[in-house]
């Protein structure tokens, strides 16, 4: 896996998460992460970035998210992405 890009900006302070998060997953664009990744690097609680990822997934077309696997039992885990823009001409 491929380090991710993390400016220092993004890790201070606790206020505008869901945009640090935005930013994370625009900065790392194509990669796929998960609530607790995402946590450990950007230095935030994981409930403050599971309530930023699922306020994004509603309101930012751009971010994706997909249900993986896991060995541990209960709820699913799930995994983030900024999504690829496919067509540039449809979005005028």
């Amino acid at each position: 896996m491929v380090e991710p890009e993390v400016p220092q900006i993004l890790k201070m302070g606790r206020r505008g998460s869901s945009i640090k998060v935005w930013t994370f997953l625009r900065l790392n664009y194509g990669h796929w992460f998960t609530a607790r990744e995402i946590s450990e690097y950007l230095e935030l609680p994981l409930s403050t970035v599971q309530i930023a990822l699922r306020t994004l997934v509603n309101i930012a077309p751009r971010i994706e998210s997909d249900e993986i696997e896991t060995d541990q039992r209960g709820r699913p885990e799930h995994q983030y992405r900024f999504k690829q823009i496919e067509n540039f001409e449809n979005l005028n």
